[in-house]
C-alpha cells in the first residue's frame, strides 16, 4: 500500500513538472514574440512620424512663394517662409546628427544646425521638384531603409525655387 502511495506521489509530481515546463516554454515564446513586435514597431515609428510631419508642414505653408528647396545642416532642406508683425521668419526642415529637425528663426539668422528641434530619426532628407507643384521628399534612415512621400503644393506655385 505504501508503495502505491509513493508511485501516486511521483506520478503527480512528474505531471506537475511537465505542466510547469510547458507553461515556462509558452511564456518564453510569448516574450520573444512581444520583443520582436516591439522591435519592428520601433523601427517603423519614423514612417509614422517624419513624413506625415513634413506633409503637415507643407500643407500649413501652402501659399505661393512660401515653400522652397534649400540647403541647411549640410544637406537638403525644406525652407518655408512667413511674415508676422512686419518681420520675416523661416522654418527649416532638415537632417542633422541623425535626426530630422525643425528650426524656426528670423530670416537671415545665423544658427547652428544642431539648434533645431528633433522630430525623429533620419540620416538624410532628399527633396526633389517633380514639376506641376509636386514635391518628392525621401527620408533616409540608414544605408538600406528609406521612405518617400509625394506632396502636391496646391497654391498655384510653379514649383520649388
Amino acid at each position: 500500500m505504501k508503495r502505491r502511495h509513493t508511485v501516486d506521489v511521483v506520478f503527480a509530481l512528474g505531471l506537475f513538472l511537465v505542466f510547469a515546463v510547458s507553461v515556462l516554454l509558452v511564456l518564453l515564446s510569448g516574450a520573444e514574440v512581444v520583443a520582436s513586435v516591439q522591435d519592428s514597431s520601433a523601427e517603423r515609428v519614423n514612417e509614422r512620424v517624419c513624413l506625415p510631419y513634413i506633409a503637415t508642414k507643407v500643407r500649413h505653408y501652402d501659399e505661393a512663394g512660401r515653400i522652397r528647396k534649400g540647403q541647411f545642416g549640410g544637406g537638403d532642406a525644406l525652407v518655408m517662409t512667413e511674415e508676422a508683425d512686419g518681420m520675416e521668419f523661416v522654418t527649416y526642415l532638415y537632417c542633422s546628427g541623425g535626426k530630422l529637425r525643425e528650426l524656426f528663426c528670423e530670416k537671415n539668422a545665423e544658427l547652428d544646425a544642431a539648434a533645431g528641434e528633433e522630430i525623429g530619426d533620419a540620416a538624410a532628407l532628399e527633396i526633389e521638384e517633380r514639376g506641376g507643384g509636386l514635391i518628392s521628399v525621401t527620408c533616409r534612415y540608414d544605408d538600406k531603409e528609406s521612405d518617400s512621400i509625394l506632396l502636391y503644393v496646391r497654391s498655384g506655385q510653379e514649383g520649388l525655387s
